[in-house]
């Protein structure tokens, strides 16, 4: 059982990892939205159609996290689709 005095070291932690997890997350993010632009690019991929597939998975998911993350995601593809790097 943890003391009293053990708690703000243990909140220090987990806000720790809640920083690590987070970088982590924007960074498969960053990851995802760079590998989608180059298959476009390439000719093997459609940004507007991948970001409305997103959209429709994100209506069909009961968890608020899940529904937030793949629109988020949707919204990224469409900036670099429509974004002046997207053209490079």
């Amino acid at each position: 059982m943890q003391h009293p005095q053990d708690l703000p070291d243990v909140l220090d932690a987990l806000l720790d990892q809640v920083r690590e997890l987070n970088a982590a997350q924007a960074v498969q993010r960053a990851a995802f939205v760079a590998l989608a632009r180059h298959l476009s690019k390439a000719g093997h991929a459609d940004l507007p159609q991948l970001a409305r597939d997103l959209e429709m998975l994100a209506q069909t998911q009961p968890e608020p996290a899940w529904q937030s993350g793949l629109a988020e995601l949707a919204g990224a593809l469409l900036l670099a689709h429509a974004g002046p790097s997207a053209n490079r």
